[in-house]
């Protein structure tokens, strides 16, 4: 495709588009009719841009900044002489988000494991990662168009996917052996300074001893670890519910240190699939662009967990969002989970809802659901280092754009996050973070029943359906 920062929108990059915003707003099909896009002489005029993105001409309405402005007008729409006018490029700055655009257009901006850096991104540039863009710039065509509805005489109604915020709570199965070989041999290099150290030298010395000492059996401390019970305690508590994403052995240094048919992980995902819990498949590093493989570790895993389901995260978020997610639709997967910055919590595609990602070589939407991932614990405790008054503040800022407009606010919090050694009052955290979430009054979904939403969604008619969000 040619380069998108001197031109406006191709036809397809307009439909994907639209088809977006179809999922907020209905009926579509008629309010195309009605569309020009950059020129003609139809009823809703949407003004296009073919200039490059450039940081210092962005324009902002009500603090959100517009990537492509197209005017001077200091409003996003007007209505004048039997038209709706959106005076800046909202489909393109949309589609220069949701596509990933900004991803696959630098191919060569890539981290070690394949993923888009954070200090690359325009969100970093402008500072506002924890707003939902695409969202609002949707929500501004909707406004004006229900506005403009009654000139237009077509009966113009909200949609909403999801109906109110929904938690999308997940949990990545990466380790269970605290004491390990593997692992201590690991802490022991980071005493030696071979390895960085993720926590204070006087507790890695301690964990070494510690470890050794269970090895012989000396003394039998607590694996933290292990923390199966308490999370799902936790979430029963609450009414929430999770997926989790199990990780295959196949013997990189950065894979599972159990099997899938270890008889301590068998009986977890047993009770895990009777609990009514969601497992899926955490793909391992080097399958970035493998698909076959993952096909074959989602066959293995359902030996263990014959409900498995279709869905899937890359292991340290290592995803490409167009090689690795086409890889996948072509293995089958529904859905995917990878979509998120590691190094920042926020909306890395500018987007609060699960979506179908953009396939660059067909113009056209993939055959599989994206539910980008906005806030992990590693991020905020590990990359950040934040104190929980900041963690609350960052987390709070996401959730309340989500119950603006009833997203879904997607966490990963890992088992192996409970090493009170490496943060100190960590188990108190986490049981405070879904305190703080269960006040949003969500609704509490697996991945699997929130893409069998998404497939099923039909229109839904209420009496507020025109009254604006903000």
């Amino acid at each position: 495709m040619t380069d998108l920062h001197h031109r406006a929108l191709s036809s397809h990059e307009l439909d994907y588009t639209l088809g977006a915003l179809a999922m907020h707003i209905e009926p579509l099909v008629e309010i195309k009719k009605l569309i020009s896009y950059g020129s003609g002489d139809n009823k809703i005029i949407f003004k296009s841009s073919s200039a490059d993105l450039d940081p210092d001409r962005i324009v902002t309405a009500d603090g959100i900044p517009i990537l492509f402005p197209a005017s001077d007008e200091k409003t996003v729409y007007t209505i004048s002489g039997g038209r709706l006018i959106f005076n800046h490029d909202l489909l393109k700055s949309a589609f220069y988000l949701l596509s990933g655009y900004q991803e696959f257009s630098q191919p060569d901006l890539r981290d070690q494991w394949g993923r888009f850096p954070y200090r690359h991104s325009i969100q970093y540039r402008l500072g506002c990662i924890h707003k939902p863009l695409v969202n609002y710039y949707f929500e501004w065509i909707i406004k004006g168009l229900l506005e403009y509805a009654d000139q237009l005489k077509i009966d113009i109604r909200r949609r909403s996917p999801l109906g109110k915020i929904t938690l999308h709570l997940t949990h990545d199965v990466d380790s269970v052996r605290y004491f390990s070989a593997r692992r201590t041999l690991y802490r022991i290099a980071q005493t030696v300074g071979l390895r960085p150290a993720d926590m204070k030298r006087k507790f890695i010395v301690g964990n070494v001893l510690t470890a050794i000492c269970n090895y012989l059996k000396i003394t039998n401390k607590k694996n933290p670890y292990w923390t199966f019970d308490l999370i799902r305690n936790v979430e029963r508590y609450f009414g929430f519910t999770s997926t989790w994403f199990f990780l295959p052995k196949v013997g990189g240094v950065f894979d599972a240190d159990y099997d899938f048919e270890d008889d301590d992980i068998r009986q977890v995902i047993t009770r895990l699939e009777q609990q009514d819990f969601e497992i899926g498949l955490h793909g391992p590093i080097g399958t970035i662009r493998d698909g076959s493989r993952l096909k074959a570790m989602l066959a293995t895993l359902r030996r263990t967990a014959p409900k498995a389901s279709n869905n899937i995260r890359q292991h340290f978020l290592s995803a490409d969002s167009v090689d690795t997610l086409r890889q996948m639709s072509q293995a089958g997967f529904e859905c995917d989970c990878s979509l998120g910055f590691s190094e920042h919590e926020g909306f890395r595609f500018g987007y609060c809802h699960p979506f179908r990602p953009f396939d660059p070589e067909t113009g056209q939407a993939m055959d599989i659901w994206e539910i980008p991932l906005q806030v992990m614990d590693v991020t905020l405790l590990m990359h950040r280092k934040l104190n929980s008054d900041e963690v609350f503040e960052s987390i709070g800022r996401i959730a309340d754009e989500c119950r603006l407009f009833g997203g879904v606010f997607s966490l990963l919090w890992h088992n192996s996050t409970f090493d009170e050694k490496a943060v100190p009052g960590v188990s108190r955290l986490f049981e405070d973070v879904y305190l703080f979430l269960s006040q949003y009054s969500p609704i509490s979904l697996t991945t699997n029943e929130i893409i069998q939403k998404m497939n099923r969604y039909s229109p839904s008619v209420s009496d507020d359906r025109r009254k604006p969000l903000f």
